[in-house]
């Protein structure tokens, strides 16, 4: 294991507890290595007391007690699964509060079991120019990949706050949208949208599988007028950032451009990397699920792999191997 950050000082650790069991990896594979001076635990608000919440409850009490030891203030945030805006204010208000100020802080985000809704909104926020704020990315994948889907259905569609394009009145709109191993939720955000014209994204996943093999996609989205031939895409987050500063450089004079947050985390990590190198103005959509399949999203393994990345150090990237 490498040593890029050794008993690294973080002002600030943001992550949340979930009931996947890899919201609970920073605690070993991080802690030990970094010195905090506040933290902040995200939960997601609950309708019912289920299987998911016991487990999430457990992780949430383990992450509460590794933080004790610590002896660093450390504070609570709950929100739903899609109203970031809520949860984006009292996530400025903690801040103030613990620091007196938003800005020149280093700051260790564990994006794993934020949703890329909350990931994106959050990074726009605290990684914004004028803040100085020295951010670091800490992400654990699953274990491997999953039987069956990972949500199901659409709820709604929301236009993340944060974001805008720079629309022109008359100019045609062009859709990015990561197609991904969710269907309903892509082909509902297309429908809604209505796009002129649609530039499909795609990457294998770990095991060989490709989302082209979806007969949904064939029969609701990737036949009809206007949707371009899919284009794969690296899962790298920097070589995806460059990938899409390539596109946007050729479609931003043509089209009002706007993204889908679909795809993997590692993509939406990438999807911020390309915004934040660019200055790109660009309209992001979120798909909310009908359902998360929580079952998906609760491997019985600790994962193998985490990554740290650097967005004010080059990018500089440490994978870290159980």
């Amino acid at each position: 294991m490498g040593d890029i950050y050794p008993k690294q000082v973080y002002d600030l650790l943001l992550a949340a507890s979930s009931w996947e069991v890899r919201s609970t990896s920073f605690v070993t594979r991080l802690l030990p290595r970094i010195q905090l001076r506040s933290s902040i635990i995200f939960r997601y608000r609950h309708n019912n007391v289920n299987d998911a919440f016991l487990m999430e409850d457990q992780n949430h009490r383990y992450i509460q007690a590794a933080l004790r030891e610590t002896k660093v203030p450390t504070y609570s945030i709950t929100g739903d699964l899609w109203s970031v805006e809520d949860a984006l204010m009292e996530l400025d208000k903690i801040i103030r509060e613990a620091h007196g100020k938003p800005e020149g802080l280093r700051i260790l985000i564990d994006v794993s079991t934020f949703t890329k809704a909350y990931t994106l909104v959050f990074l726009r926020y605290l990684d914004e120019a004028a803040k100085r704020n020295d951010v670091t990315l800490f992400f654990t994948d699953i274990a491997g990949p999953q039987t069956g889907r990972p949500s199901r259905g659409l709820d709604r569609i929301i236009a993340l706050p944060l974001y805008s394009t720079s629309y022109v009145q008359g100019r045609e709109s062009l859709l990015l949208t990561f197609l991904g191993f969710e269907p309903q939720r892509v082909v509902g955000l297309w429908n809604r949208l209505e796009p002129n014209r649609t530039m499909p994204l795609y990457s294998l996943r770990r095991d060989g599988a490709s989302p082209l093999r979806s007969t949904f996609y064939r029969d609701q989205l990737l036949n009809r007028p206007g949707v371009d031939v899919p284009l794969e895409v690296p899962t790298s987050p920097l070589d995806l950032a460059r990938t899409l500063a390539i596109i946007y450089s050729e479609e931003r004079d043509k089209y009002n451009v706007c993204l889908s947050a679909t795809g993997n985390k590692l993509q939406c990590v990438g999807v911020y990397i390309f915004i934040k190198l660019t200055l790109a103005q660009v309209q992001m959509f979120y798909p909310v699920p009908a359902q998360y399949t929580w079952k998906y999203w609760n491997p019985l393994v600790m994962p193998q792999e985490s990554v740290i990345i650097s967005l004010n150090q080059g990018f500089k990237s440490e994978y870290i191997r159980a």
